[in-house]
């Protein structure tokens, strides 16, 4: 019986403390995008986060009609968002923008001597190495490449 005390325990515990490590995360990566003095736009959930991917079908259609604009974030937060988009986002917050969510900040640029400097200076601008690799590993047992 105290075992399943204790599994019960877990189970409830392990949301709160994933909460809170999602909210502690979000407002660290907020920290760090306020220091360039971009417009920020704030996601509780990272688009590319395997829970988020299972659940938004079922929370996207609800969000519109949430009180006081608090689904709004639908908008930049569904999967392939920017391609959806296209330019309204930038005609709304300028040439660059940063999306911050618990996960990571992603910079968006649309000026282009701008996007050449990234390109030209690509050590201080890397990329998720770790989400490629598992791609490519995935396409390598495919005999894709």
């Amino acid at each position: 019986m105290a075992f399943l005390g204790i599994i019960c325990t877990l189970c409830c515990l392990a949301p709160l403390v994933w909460l809170l490590r999602s909210i502690y995360s979000l407002n660290l990566n907020r920290q760090s995008a306020k220091r360039t003095n971009l417009p920020i736009l704030l996601s509780p959930f990272d688009p590319i986060d395997p829970l988020w991917m299972l659940v938004q079908k079922v929370i996207i259609p609800i969000c519109p009609y949430l009180p006081f604009g608090l689904g709004a974030f639908i908008r930049y937060n569904r999967l392939g968002w920017c391609y959806h988009d296209k330019f309204k986002m930038h005609s709304e917050l300028g040439d660059a923008f940063m999306h911050v969510n618990p996960a990571k900040n992603q910079l968006f640029l649309a000026n282009p001597e701008a996007i050449e400097d990234v390109f030209l200076r690509r050590k201080d601008f890397q990329k998720p190495v770790h989400l490629y690799s598992r791609f490519m590993n995935l396409l390598a047992i495919f005999h894709v490449l």
